[in-house]
């Protein structure tokens, strides 16, 4: 009995020692299948990941090839821009380049006697705003006129009707000082000291300013002297003068009549139009 009882507790290990290696064995099987699967899972997922990036790039070789997906970044529009503003006067060009640098319009205030106002077509400060916007490669313009019609620099002084016309931050106000209305009303000097009191007033508001003079007049003697006295002024001065004349025909060339009208002499469509490129071309940094 004691002999059997010996016997089966043999047996009872054995087997007991054959299912425990069995038992192992499978599950290092197990393991070792799930790494597999693993291992094979990570290579094919790098695997589709690598493909997908080698199409990305062929699709970018490929629009890189045919010329598309290359436009120019804003920075390198900017500099092109930046490279002209440094070519205009100290003031303007500071001016410019800081609302460009900020990417902020550069925005002109063009104060002005009713000559900057057009009832055909745009008038010259339509066309400044239209010739930089086109000559320039990404700043953006907004032009204004505040116009005062038919009033003399007196009557603006002493109304202080120019008070209020330049909105402040404004980067550059470009001043046509109503010398034609002044022609024959007020004397030169002292249309000269009432222009001198409206920069004063100006340059509060403006980051810059300049002066430009009122259009040409056909077959007249003693108002190209008040104009050659502003553009004196403005040397004298240190004032950024935008002389357009020497753009229009002679004061005494018939042709001139295309461009101011010979009762009111105020420009024409064709005037105004050549007044806002000669002005462009000032500002263009050419």
């Amino acid at each position: 009995m004691k002999r059997w009882m010996v016997i089966t507790g043999v047996i009872v290990s054995v087997t007991v020692i054959l299912l425990g290696r069995w038992y192992y064995a499978e599950k290092l099987n197990d393991i070792a299948t799930e790494a597999q699967q693993q291992a094979l899972d990570t290579y094919m997922e790098a695997d589709e990941q690598e493909t997908a990036a080698n199409d990305a790039n062929d699709s970018e070789s490929n629009e890189d090839e045919d010329g598309e997906g290359n436009d120019p970044t804003d920075t390198d529009v900017s500099e092109a821009d930046i490279d002209r503003a440094m070519n205009l006067p100290e003031d303007i060009s500071e001016a410019f380049i800081n609302s460009i640098e900020d990417g902020e319009e550069i925005t002109i205030t063009v104060v002005a006697s009713e000559s900057a106002e057009s009832d055909e077509g745009e008038a010259w400060p339509e066309v400044l705003e239209s010739y930089l916007a086109e000559t320039y490669d990404n700043a953006a313009f907004s032009v204004t006129a505040e116009t005062f019609g038919e009033q003399t620099t007196l009557e603006m002084v002493q109304e202080n009707a120019y008070e209020g016309a330049v909105d402040e931050g404004t980067d550059l106000v470009i001043f046509e000082p109503l010398l034609w209305n002044d022609n024959g009303v007020v004397g030169q000097d002292q249309s000269l000291e009432h222009i001198t009191t409206m920069i004063a007033e100006f340059e509060e508001y403006t980051e810059a300013l300049a002066l430009t003079p009122s259009q040409p007049a056909f077959q007249t003697v003693n108002y190209p002297a008040q104009i050659e006295a502003l553009g004196d002024y403005a040397e004298e001065s240190g004032i950024v003068y935008l002389d357009h004349w020497s753009a229009w025909p002679d004061l005494f060339d018939t042709e001139l009549l295309d461009y101011v009208g010979e009762e009111d002499r105020l420009p024409t469509e064709e005037g105004h139009a050549l007044w806002g490129e000669a002005v462009g071309q000032m500002l263009s940094g050419e």
